[in-house]
C-alpha cells in the first residue's frame, strides 16, 4: 500500500515539474490598454420643426423681462419662529398642579459613593 502512494506522488511530482516547465516556458500576457468608452449623446441627430419649438418657447414665461430685484431674499416669507407642531399653540399648555403630596413626591435615593471624583470639579 505504502508501495502505491509512494508511486502516485512521484506521478504527481512529475506532471507539477512538467506542467511547471510548460508555464514558465510561455512568455507572460502583454498588458493591452483599453480605450475608455466614449460619452453617449442620446440627443445628437434629434430634429423639432422650428414652429414646434417656438410653440415650447412660448409656454416658458420669459424670466429677464420682469428685472432684477437686489431685495428679493428680504422679502421671503419667514419660517424661523412659526409653531414646530409639538404640543398645544401658543399658551394653551394645561397647569399642573401648583402642590405635591407626599405620596406624589418623587425621591431619588442617594447612590453609594463609588470613590470616583470629578476631576472639571
Amino acid at each position: 500500500m505504502t508501495d502505491d502512494i509512494s508511486k502516485e506522488i512521484e506521478e504527481l511530482k512529475r506532471r507539477l515539474a512538467e506542467l511547471e516547465a510548460k508555464q514558465s516556458a510561455q512568455e507572460p500576457p502583454t498588458f493591452v490598454r483599453r480605450e475608455p468608452m466614449p460619452k453617449i449623446d442620446y440627443t445628437e441627430g434629434f430634429r423639432m420643426p422650428i414652429d414646434a419649438a417656438q410653440k415650447m418657447a412660448a409656454v416658458v414665461p420669459d424670466v429677464k423681462r420682469e428685472g432684477f430685484n437686489p431685495h428679493a431674499h428680504g422679502q421671503t416669507k419667514p419660517t424661523v419662529g412659526q409653531p414646530g407642531g409639538f404640543g398645544p399653540a401658543g399658551d394653551k399648555w394645561p397647569k399642573g398642579p401648583t402642590k405635591i403630596s407626599p405620596k406624589e413626591r418623587l425621591e431619588v435615593p442617594k447612590q453609594p459613593w463609588t470613590g470616583w471624583t470629578n476631576p472639571n470639579k
